[in-house]
């Protein structure tokens, strides 16, 4: 049986989103979940894709809806809920394309996007931050695996609170997917991450300062060096992932 078939005589549920708007017409694919009595099973399937020419209102993406049903003889009645994402052209009970379907099939509920609420709820957390996530992996990144000393005392740390030492995954823009991946290792370690580095914060502060001494400008200019050289490896790294 054709999926139009399967629509047309059983309850289904529709979804649709814009593509992204680089031309002056935009894709709207609409999906459908049914179920299929023939393999026992709930299908996800793509019904159609209708292009919008016109501004993406409320009641022109529910004129795409509606004229692909009458292509495929599917009824309204059939349908049991809409799912979009949760922008008021979508959601919308006066002007939005919920708005104009409970106009022809007052019995369908509306389902938003739980990803769309989720990133939104983490973008908002994280505006709060005193730095952006991608800095901060890089700083961890640069200052453990520059050094073999620091790498010893975190593994250290990390058998005090039975963590498994694991390399800090470097994040970098071009590489797919590492921003993930580099937060769930840091997330992995925090807690061996966070006393070794409170400890450093500790120490630093304890460090007495002295001068005049010949070798302790030496020191303080070899230190100078390394340190620029690391400081131009963040900011590089930096650079690449606001790119």
């Amino acid at each position: 049986m054709s999926i139009a078939n399967h629509i047309k005589t059983g309850p289904f549920s529709v979804a649709t989103d814009g593509s992204q708007d680089y031309t002056d017409s935009k894709l709207y694919p609409i999906v459908v979940k049914y179920f299929d009595s023939e393999i026992g099973k709930i299908v996800t399937t793509l019904l159609d894709i209708p292009e919008l020419k016109e501004s993406s209102t409320g009641m022109n993406i529910f004129n795409l809806l509606q004229n692909s049903f009458r292509q495929h003889e599917v009824p309204w009645t059939n349908v049991i809920s809409f799912s979009a994402d949760n922008a008021y052209v979508m959601s919308g009970k006066k002007k939005g394309v919920y708005g104009c379907l409970i106009q022809v099939a007052p019995h369908v509920h509306f389902i938003g996007c739980p990803c769309h609420l989720m990133a939104l709820a983490a973008d908002k957390a994280t505006s709060k931050l005193p730095c952006t996530i991608e800095d901060l992996l890089v700083d961890i990144y640069f200052y453990i695996e520059k050094s073999a000393k620091r790498q010893k005392e975190l593994k250290d740390k990390s058998g005090e609170f039975g963590i498994e030492m694991k390399n800090v995954i470097k994040h970098v823009s071009t590489r797919w997917l590492s921003l993930g991946k580099s937060l769930e290792r840091i997330l992995e370690q925090w807690p061996a991450l966070y006393v070794y580095f409170k400890n450093e914060y500790a120490l630093k502060d304890k460090v007495p300062k002295k001068a005049g001494s010949r070798s302790e400008n030496s020191n303080v200019s070899k230190t100078d060096t390394k340190e620029s050289k690391l400081s131009d490896d963040r900011e590089s790294d930096k650079s690449a992932v606001k790119r």
